[in-house]
């Protein structure tokens, strides 16, 4: 089979990380691939050192809680601070109305480094509840 191209690329955009991958064939007629990700933001950035469970409703299919625990340390910012493995999260979705999914439960357990000296752990564990519409109030008029 004869090559056409011997080299292609492809970037692959999401909310949480942005994927660059480039594909091309070596001296051998291997194809070799080399990927890189990167995250759109700093808020973003601890994902790439975490692993989950995600859970969805079968008939909406929206999702209904996530469970994430950090496996690797991350920095943030830097020196600023880094995410330590033992950092976990939860949240929890139900159907408020017909077609709007809102936060039900979050929990987290944080074990992180600042300025990768100081120890800092946290635990946060949040109901939510008794969600009700409201009237759009437009102060511009």
């Amino acid at each position: 089979m004869q090559t056409l191209v011997d080299r292609g690329c492809g970037l692959d955009v999401h909310q949480a990380t942005v994927v660059a991958c480039l594909l091309q064939v070596g001296k051998d007629g291997r194809v070799q691939k080399q990927m890189r990700t990167k995250p759109p933001d700093r808020d973003s950035e601890v994902l790439t050192g975490m692993q989950g469970t995600l859970w969805i409703d079968q008939q909406t299919f929206q999702w209904v809680k996530v469970e994430a625990h950090v496996i690797r340390p991350v920095r943030i910012e830097g020196f600023l601070a880094q995410v330590e493995p033992g950092t976990r999260f939860e949240v929890e979705k139900r159907p408020v109305t017909t077609d709007i999914w809102m936060a039900t439960h979050f929990s987290m357990k944080s074990n992180a480094k600042v300025m990768l000296l100081f120890p800092h752990r946290g635990e946060e564990d949040d109901l939510y509840f008794h969600y009700h519409k409201t009237e759009n109030t437009d102060v511009s008029r």
